[in-house]
């Protein structure tokens, strides 16, 4: 996943997937703000199996690591991110 600035807001593609290389390119998160006062960046993710944009939250957990909450009020999901090295990048 790589975010990209789009506007006044970010995004996030997937740039590299073996397991399914025709998700290469899609948007995963869309309208990504940074809110400065509380540290962490508010938008929406892709949810294949509801085939929906649901609310995320971004929080970054150290250099290397993000924390990812999406969905509604009781419905929602945490998932942790580790950066890739460089090397595997593109």
């Amino acid at each position: 996943m790589e975010i990209q600035r789009s506007g006044k807001s970010y995004l996030a593609v997937v740039v590299k997937d073996p397991s399914n290389p025709a998700a290469i390119n899609k948007q995963l998160m869309r309208g990504l703000t940074y809110d400065v006062s509380h540290n962490f960046w508010n938008g929406e993710v892709y949810a294949a199996k509801r085939d929906e944009y649901v609310p995320v939250t971004l929080r970054m957990k150290g250099a290397e690591s993000l924390l990812m909450t999406a969905g509604t009020a009781g419905l929602s999901k945490d998932v942790a991110w580790t950066r890739a090295p460089a090397s595997a990048k593109h």
